[in-house]
């Protein structure tokens, strides 16, 4: 599989619920769909998560909290840009 330009990238965001409102507290995980490796963050009390020195991959991305729906996204951060910005609706 043909790569883009950039060796890592960074995967950040922000999740928030349906009335638009910062969730606080939810378990991000990043998976890398060529080996299986996840790595997990908690986002902040502003909802924020982030990722750093990723390996230029396709991932699946999974947003999780109690008494909210699951938010499951694939990506491919590095393809076009070395930083890549998720926002997640749970």
């Amino acid at each position: 599989m043909a790569y883009g330009q950039f060796e890592s990238a960074e995967v950040l965001g922000t999740v928030h619920n349906t009335s638009d409102a910062m969730v606080s507290g939810a378990t991000v995980t990043l998976t890398n769909l060529e080996t299986g490796i996840q790595a997990q963050a908690t986002t902040d009390s502003s909802g924020d998560y982030d990722f750093f020195n990723v390996k230029v991959c396709r991932y699946s991305l999974s947003v999780e909290k109690t008494g909210f729906t699951k938010f499951t996204t694939t990506l491919f951060p590095g393809e076009w840009a070395s930083i890549l910005k998720v926002l997640a609706d749970m």
